[in-house]
């Protein structure tokens, strides 16, 4: 943990020593976005539209230098960065954000969104704000957000019902709530770096994973599987982060661009991602993977005290609340 801290503030101050956002006025204004995704990855070509954008509605005078595959740091390493101002933006996955704000943990729990519209639906109105003003207090905001795609199980066969995953090893994310859905499906939950999963499919250690489409065919996972099941058990969102450092120090004028330039950048991206999912399911299928598409009624009765959980937490039940009531109150 220290060698982590003593890493992450030389990484401080070698990117302020190079830092000139806002020395003068009159020349141009440099700021950093880092992501983790690949620049083959639709992530990061909603960023570089991103920046293109404001570089262009601010005539130049704002340029934004966007960071792929994790150059500046990990995820955490990015957060803390952030919070410095050694880097301006970050788009960063919500359970990731999980660990920073308890608000950000309610998109692990599953079946949250009854499907993409209602998703979309949640997350184009004010019940985002909640989500991206939870940050404000540790040193950043998020101003809008990027399509993720579903969650599903992969592994190396159908899973037809919940029965169908008892005592599988099934790689997770370090998140309380997926942990808890992965009890009440009678998964064996593994612990490891999304980085580990192929070797870890491939040589036995995990039995499968979940995640969306497009990530098992990027990460080449859908080599060593041959079931896709679309559960769809978890939409969440990557999220643009601004540090606050770095948003006090704008205009009213340029926080105006760079909130449109952010806003058409999740428009772009709904499209492409949705391109993208389909050509990668295209090519698993072309590959041998089957795809299955169970009854989820089963799945969403397995997890339903998770949800009553939510709804009774300080925290986030009025948030809970409010997303489940787009669609109970149709």
């Amino acid at each position: 943990m220290k060698k982590q801290a003593v890493l992450v503030a030389m990484v401080v101050i070698l990117i302020l020593s190079g830092c000139t956002n806002m020395i003068n006025a009159d020349e141009m204004q440099q700021f950093r976005l880092a992501h983790s995704a690949t620049e083959s990855h639709p992530a990061h070509q909603s960023m570089l539209y991103f920046a293109d954008s404001v570089y262009e509605k601010s005539n130049g005078d704002i340029n934004i230098e966007v960071y792929a595959n994790e150059q500046l740091g990990s995820e955490r390493e990015t957060v803390e960065l952030l919070q410095a101002g050694a880097i301006d933006f970050a788009q960063l996955g919500a359970g990731n954000l999980e660990s920073f704000s308890e608000t950000y943990s309610l998109f692990s729990l599953p079946y949250l969104f009854d499907n993409e519209e209602h998703y979309h639906q949640a997350m184009d109105s004010e019940i985002a704000e909640y989500f991206y003003q939870s940050t404000e207090e540790i040193g950043f905001k998020g101003l809008s957000y990027y399509d993720a795609g579903a969650r599903s199980f992969y592994t190396n066969k159908a899973i037809e019902r919940p029965d169908d995953l008892a005592g599988l090893k099934l790689r997770v994310q370090p998140s309380e709530t997926i942990l808890a859905m992965m009890n009440a499906f009678g998964v064996s939950a593994t612990p490891m770096s999304y980085g580990e999963v192929y070797t870890g499919l491939q040589q036995g250690v995990i039995d499968g994973a979940e995640n969306s489409e497009l990530n098992v065919v990027s990460t080449g996972h859908y080599e060593v599987i041959s079931d896709f099941s679309h559960t769809e058990h978890i939409i969440a969102p990557d999220v643009l982060n601004v540090s606050n450092i770095t948003w006090e120090n704008f205009s009213e004028a340029e926080k105006q661009m760079i909130s449109e330039a952010s806003e058409e950048a999740t428009e772009m991206h709904k499209a492409l991602w949705a391109e993208e999912t389909s050509r990668a399911i295209e090519e698993a299928e072309a590959s041998g993977i089957e795809f299955h598409h169970p009854d989820k009624e089963p799945f969403i009765e397995a997890v339903e005290p998770l949800h009553d959980r939510y709804s009774s937490n300080e925290e986030t039940g009025y948030i809970y609340e409010q997303i489940r009531e787009l669609v109970e109150g149709d």
